[in-house]
């Protein structure tokens, strides 16, 4: 549960059959406002605040002469949920390449690398094969690509070698883009013509229009869309703050790491970098207004304290689930439903999460408290928002009269981590009022497969191998069905914290 990483998915073009025809349906683009005359699909909804084409548009010629513009080249082609989408390994990518071949021919192909859209291309041995939609920049930018042999496919733009945007011509950015090398279709950085209504690095992007909270999708100018915030290349050796145009992105060239993106690390030098997510150890380490330190991103490296990667929320997109909102599905913890893409908890009780500071880092239900962590490199503490819905007003028994009515006494664990996540410093344990965790483990009774009732009230008493369910306590009459209150139950042991004492907290036992 808390080992994290960035997936992306490489879609790879192959040239097998379909009779899928595409339909976006109600999926709307954001894209560029075009001239009433051209053949737009109609769509459910009108995309919102779509960028004006401006003066981009090239003009239309005066006369007849010249090549015909090809009927459908350039067009827009991929994921056309449910009927053509990349888990159906059988249909995919031959569904999405037939929604191509109804225009240009059996031998026309959708090229895309790191969105599930792409454009519709063919065969060619000469530019003049290749003139697109003269009123639309990205089909007018169509140009005959062509390997050793003579033989290429129609694709936008310069194709011009890049490390990042700034070598590449007006209108153009730099792609990890599916096009003609020697040998036949490969992938490589070049520059090509700006995905249409593209949005630029660190802005909201949705390319799958099952994530779509609003059935539009929202598209990158380069097609890097990374968990729905638009990524970029850039030279890690000439990066500045302001590279990647925003605060929480950075230039990074440590992220073969963490992504899962196994044709990237293949064709990418190691030199490249990309914009992404900066690292961060705590909310003050991210600077938007709205971003959240979020370890669900990352996974923690060896001899490393917990730490995670500035984020802010995408309401765009499914999956926007707020601190404290229940992300339990089917038994199973969903980081993707939370906007923090941090789903933390014990079963039954799954609630979004993210690293803190403070309460006020957290949501309305929730305390910034320390959990205790296993993960393959060993236990570790971190700082996180807590479940606590309910008063929150410190005890000491669960028949406190600080407590509401139907609240109990949790015990919960506050402090600075420190050492690299192996101890705590100024930590203390204390009983706060929360409300019952709804299909917990009743105290007195075996616990470890499922949480108490009072969170974080799973205790391993010496010489039982078997953890219970503990209630706090101040004395032995604060007990009522139990044996007797450990008034020096041990929480964190001396050798975890930074001054050698034991963090004690009174619990019933049996």
């Amino acid at each position: 549960m808390h080992h994290r990483a960035f997936v992306v998915l490489i879609l790879v073009a192959h040239l097998a059959g379909c009779t899928l025809t595409f339909d976006t349906g109600g999926v709307a683009f954001e894209e560029p406002r075009r001239d009433a005359s051209a053949d737009v699909p109609d769509t459910d909804r009108d995309p919102v605040d779509p960028p004006d084409e401006g003066d981009d548009a090239p003009d239309l010629p005066d006369d007849d002469t010249g090549p015909k513009p090809v009927d459908g080249l350039g067009e827009l082609c991929g994921i056309d949920a449910p009927f053509c989408v990349p888990e159906d390994r059988e249909n995919w990518p031959a569904c999405a390449h037939a929604q191509c071949q109804a225009d240009l021919g059996a031998d026309a192909l959708c090229l895309f690398a790191t969105s599930p859209f792409g454009y519709c291309t063919k065969p060619c041995t000469a530019d003049s094969q290749c003139q697109g939609d003269l009123r639309d920049p990205f089909s007018a930018s169509m140009r005959c690509a062509t390997g050793d042999g003579g033989d290429g496919y129609c694709v936008p733009g310069s194709q011009t070698p890049c490390v990042e945007d700034e070598p590449c011509p007006d209108a153009e950015v730099c792609k990890l883009a599916r096009t003609v090398f020697p040998g036949g279709l490969n992938l490589g950085r070049v520059c090509q013509t700006r995905t249409r209504g593209g949005v630029e690095p660190g802005e909201p992007c949705v390319d799958d229009p099952r994530r779509s909270s609003d059935d539009v999708l929202r598209l990158c100018a380069n097609d890097f869309c990374f968990d729905d915030i638009c990524a970029a290349f850039c030279d890690p050796d000439t990066a500045t703050d302001s590279t990647c145009g925003k605060a929480d992105l950075a230039c990074r060239n440590d992220y073969l790491e963490f992504l899962d993106f196994s044709t990237l690390r293949r064709t990418t030098p190691p030199d490249a970098g990309l914009c992404l997510p900066r690292e961060c150890a705590s909310p003050d380490a991210c600077e938007g207004p709205e971003s959240l330190c979020t370890p669900g991103l990352t996974v923690r490296p060896v001899g490393e304290a917990e730490s995670g990667v500035c984020r802010a929320d995408n309401p765009a997109s499914r999956g926007s689930r707020g601190l404290g909102a229940a992300c339990l599905e089917e038994g199973t913890a969903q980081h993707d439903a939370c906007g923090s893409r941090y789903c933390a908890g014990f079963p039954p009780n799954f609630y979004c999460s993210t690293l803190c500071d403070t309460d006020d880092d957290c949501g309305e239900d929730q305390l910034c408290a320390v959990e205790t962590l296993v993960d393959n490199n060993g236990r570790y503490f971190s700082r996180i928002c807590r479940y606590a819905l309910g008063s929150k007003t410190r005890c000491d028994r669960n028949s406190d009269p600080a407590c509401a009515e139907g609240e109990l006494c949790a015990p919960f664990v506050f402090g600075d981590v420190v050492e690299n996540g192996t101890k705590l410093a100024t930590a203390r344990a204390e009983g706060r009022c929360v409300e019952p965790v709804q299909g917990g483990v009743i105290s007195g009774n075996a616990c470890g497969q499922q949480e108490c009732i009072a969170p974080d009230a799973c205790v391993r008493f010496r010489g039982d191998d078997t953890p219970r369910c503990v209630t706090v306590c101040g004395n032995g009459f604060h007990c009522e069905g139990f044996d007797a209150c450990l008034a020096q139950a041990i929480f964190i042991s001396g050798e975890d914290t930074d001054d050698g004492e034991d963090l004690i907290l009174g619990i019933c036992s049996m």
